[in-house]
């Protein structure tokens, strides 16, 4: 029988359970309840301490990081009133929000070193600062955009996402490199402010549409795989395409609209004259069609070859490196629990002892050892 209850051992044992007659029959007249400590089955070791293992799983759609914030405060409230008084302690044994964190911050760095780099060459190429903070403009709306677009889909903020949008920094700028560039040559032209930046991104609209639309359709089939490739990928190729979308917008209507404000030079020259030299060679050594052929088949075929001989292994993820090791003991079938404790999980505790009071290197944070079946 299995009672949904909270029930002391005296309620339960004047439980009526059947009635002969005029009288209950109660569940203490042939059977007694008491609280008392299970067979074990399975032991857990924390620090070199006996433990009880508690699992948490949260809710889908939660944030991890909230949660993980969310159940510290709980469990230090726990061990400060309850725990505390009788001499016990709770310790999480494995704190995912140090990995979270730490892979949120590398993107994070990546993709503000990756904006700052791309700024700068791209005010190398230029020359100017004006034309080169407005590009520059595209890259927070778009990446504000894109993470609007995200939280609307239902997607999370996450490892492959945030890499997303670090790759989409320099993707951001193109279109917006491309209308600056023709807005420009329409200036160096002598028609005025608002009809080089009418003139100039009409010109390359359609053009950027083409290449837009080329590169979201590169990342449409990722949507459609069903298995573990598609979860994997499905946030990184939504990043990079609303990033792409949304510049594109930027490039035909933000950057066109605030060029005349920056009163552009018509004199603007920003190509250095090593890149013209750079140029002219390349187009003598081209000229005749003979070259050009062998050139075009070497600048082909040589990669291909190269990849193939020097392929890299191949592997389903790269690997993982994290301040943790897993291992795993298949034990003897039918090995009682007293011989596992006493064969197996004392001997690890006593190894351990050392690295985890720092006299040997390196020190131990954390460890715990918890037995299942056969392992």
């Amino acid at each position: 029988l299995r009672v949904h209850a909270r029930l002391e051992p005296e309620a339960l044992q004047a439980l009526p359970v059947a009635r002969l007659g005029a009288r209950d029959v109660l569940l203490s007249e042939f059977a007694a309840a008491e609280f008392v400590r299970p067979d074990r089955a399975n032991l857990s070791y924390q620090n070199g301490n006996p433990a009880l293992t508690i699992q948490l799983f949260r809710e889908p759609g939660t944030d991890v990081l909230a949660t993980l914030d969310a159940l510290d405060q709980t469990v230090a409230e726990i061990e400060r009133d309850y725990l505390n008084g009788a001499g016990l302690a709770i310790r999480k044994s494995f704190e995912p929000g140090i990995f979270i964190r730490r892979a949120l911050a590398f993107l994070g760095g990546n993709l503000g070193m990756g904006l700052f780099a791309a700024i700068a060459l791209l005010w190398w190429f230029l020359r100017d600062l004006r034309a080169t903070l407005l590009i520059a403009l595209a890259v927070p709306i778009s990446l504000s955009a894109t993470v609007l677009a995200l939280a609307a889909l239902g997607r999370n903020l996450n490892m492959i996402s945030i890499a997303g949008l670090a790759f989409a920094v320099g993707m951001v700028m193109d279109a917006a490199i491309v209308v600056v560039e023709s807005v420009l040559a329409e200036r160096a032209r002598g028609l005025s402010l608002t009809d080089s930046a009418v003139q100039g991104a009409s010109k390359v609209a359609g053009a950027l549409l083409a290449s837009t639309l080329t590169t979201v359709a590169v990342f449409l089939p990722v949507l459609g795989l069903r298995g573990v490739e598609g979860q994997v990928f499905a946030d990184l190729a939504i990043t990079l395409s609303i990033s792409v979308l949304v510049s594109l917008a930027v490039a035909l209507w933000v950057v066109p609209a605030l060029l005349p404000l920056l009163r552009l030079r018509p004199e603007h020259e920003h190509a250095p004259s090593h890149w013209n030299r750079l140029a002219a060679l390349l187009s003598r050594i081209g000229a005749r069609p003979s070259k050009a052929v062998l050139i075009g088949s070497m600048l082909i075929i040589l990669p291909m070859v190269l990849s193939v001989l020097w392929a890299p292994k191949r592997d389903f993820l790269p690997p993982v490196k994290r301040a943790a090791v897993d291992s795993y003991l298949q034990l003897p079938p039918g090995m009682g629990t007293d011989r596992i404790e006493s064969e197996i999980v004392q001997p690890i505790t006593q190894r351990l002892r050392p690295y985890m009071d720092g006299k040997l290197e390196p020190k131990l944070l954390n460890y715990y050892v918890l037995t299942w079946p056969n392992g």
